[in-house]
């Protein structure tokens, strides 16, 4: 087969509900030069053939068979990419239609080892969005002190990079949640750089049915003590030795308050008081992140309020995703 631009992977695991969204964001893209990876794990339950079947492209590969978590089945789909770049995109998130081309113009005017994410609309169901991050990473900021300290994001559905780079770097299949962050830390480790594309490229749903779902939200939902917390944290101490001691305790604050606040609280409130005594928390972001851990609903209240006074109506590009028609075979072109 043809070689492509762009090799969309999606891991899919019981999303027959959500996928086709996310397919349908890809045929809406201004650059129709690529191919769709989709990767659903072999213990899915639902009719992932069936949600596909409306979507009548033969662009769109699926594989079967995978077994494992998100991390595993994004491997699985970087690995058969024929594309010259990988874009990821989550089951349950969008593309915006100029995702790829935006994409493009920064991948061909950057070297191979660039790797490009944008900010994101994030959908918290209140009728208003949110832009994320707030900032990008900057040309002399590590890695650890952007995504720890400062809580930037680097959104998996908005990364795009070499393929060759890509499939050199795998995800860490044994991480059940924080793979996004092992694999930005690992392509930096690599030598690697980040740019941040000052546009929203993508849609993340955030509402309060979707995030018990979400594999970034299981440090939440899931009581303190499970092995996947274990395993996260032990990465998270191999990364130590990059870390200054503001940065560690930043991490420590938002990840393992939030793991062990069921079963522990005590140690829970004294790893946040330990982020604010090393200067890694102001008080108000202290204060902000014992509500997240104690009393998560408390603060989806509050942030959900947040976005309903100062958030963004839907922009053009939203609504023109929301309305769009798919592009017929014939309209298509790369």
């Amino acid at each position: 087969m043809a070689p492509v631009l762009f090799s969309i992977v999606i891991p899919t695991f019981n999303r027959a509900h959500t996928v086709g969204r996310a397919i349908r964001s890809c045929l809406l893209q201004t650059c129709q030069d690529f191919e769709i990876i989709v990767v659903d794990d072999a213990k899915s339950t639902d009719d992932i053939r069936a949600a596909l079947a409306p979507y009548d492209d033969p662009r769109i590969r699926l594989e079967t068979g995978c077994v494992g978590l998100a991390a595993t089945a994004r491997n699985r789909g970087i690995q058969l990419a024929r594309g010259k770049y990988v874009a990821l995109l989550d089951s349950d998130d969008e593309f915006l239609p100029r995702k790829l081309e935006v994409n493009l113009q920064h991948l061909q005017a950057a070297p191979s080892s660039q790797v490009f994410y944008s900010q994101t609309y994030v959908d918290r169901g209140v009728g208003k969005l949110w832009v994320k991050p707030s900032r990008g990473i900057l040309p002399d900021e590590d890695i650890w002190h952007y995504l720890f300290k400062v809580k930037g994001w680097i959104h998996t559905s908005t990364v795009a990079l070499d393929a060759q780079l890509a499939k050199s770097t795998p995800y860490r299949e044994d991480l059940k949640f924080g793979d996004d962050t092992q694999f930005a830390v690992d392509l930096w480790l690599k030598g690697a750089r980040f740019t941040m594309i000052e546009t929203p490229l993508a849609m993340y749903e955030d509402t309060a049915a979707s995030a018990p779902t979400r594999l970034s939200q299981t440090p939440v939902f899931v009581d303190g003590g499970a092995e996947e917390h274990r395993i996260y944290m032990s990465w998270v101490e191999s990364q130590r030795q990059y870390m200054d001691e503001a940065t560690y305790r930043a991490a420590y604050a938002f990840f393992f308050s939030r793991l062990i606040a069921k079963k522990a609280p005590l140690a829970a409130l004294r790893s946040i008081i330990a982020a604010y005594q090393a200067g890694a928390l102001s008080g108000r972001k202290s204060l902000g992140q014992i509500v997240q851990t104690f009393a998560p609903d408390t603060y989806r209240w509050l942030a959900d309020s947040m976005v309903r006074l100062r958030g963004m109506a839907p922009p053009p590009d939203v609504l023109a995703l929301r309305q769009a028609a798919l592009p017929r075979p014939n309209d298509r072109a790369a």
